[in-house]
């Protein structure tokens, strides 16, 4: 098995930079000895494209891609580290929203995504009896 990159994740721009230089699908070649491959990469935001990109770029190469693994940049902490001290009642639906997508992206939300928070948000509250 071929693993891209070689250890630990990468950057995706980097990841698809290796996965350039892989070589061609030769037509002798056996569908069986194709090797498989693994890509593992690191997201800092959710890349929602990102088996699409991958697999774009594998286009016409030897390789058969059978595992795509996004390793996460975040804190990996829990919701009651973000802030000590602090009951679930005390905390907004941002504050949450904001702690659980620090947990998995170092960078902050998009202000896209905090918009469509916002919204579906109003439209829950409203909605409530």
């Amino acid at each position: 098995m071929v693993r891209v990159p070689s250890r630990d994740a990468a950057p995706l721009d980097a990841v698809l930079t290796q996965l350039e230089g892989l070589p061609a699908h030769d037509a002798d070649t056996l569908e069986w000895r194709r090797p498989y491959l693994e890509v593992c990469v690191s997201l800092p935001r959710p890349e929602p494209a990102l088996r699409q990109k991958v697999e774009k770029v594998l286009e016409g190469k030897a390789a058969r891609l059978v595992k795509l693994t996004p390793a996460y940049t975040g804190t990996g902490g829990a919701l009651a580290e973000v802030q000590p001290g602090l009951s679930l009642k005390e905390r907004t639906p941002e504050d949450v929203f904001r702690a659980r997508y620090a947990r998995d992206f170092e960078e902050p939300p998009a202000l896209a995504l905090l918009e469509a928070f916002h919204t579906l948000l109003t439209d829950v509250q409203e909605e409530s009896p």
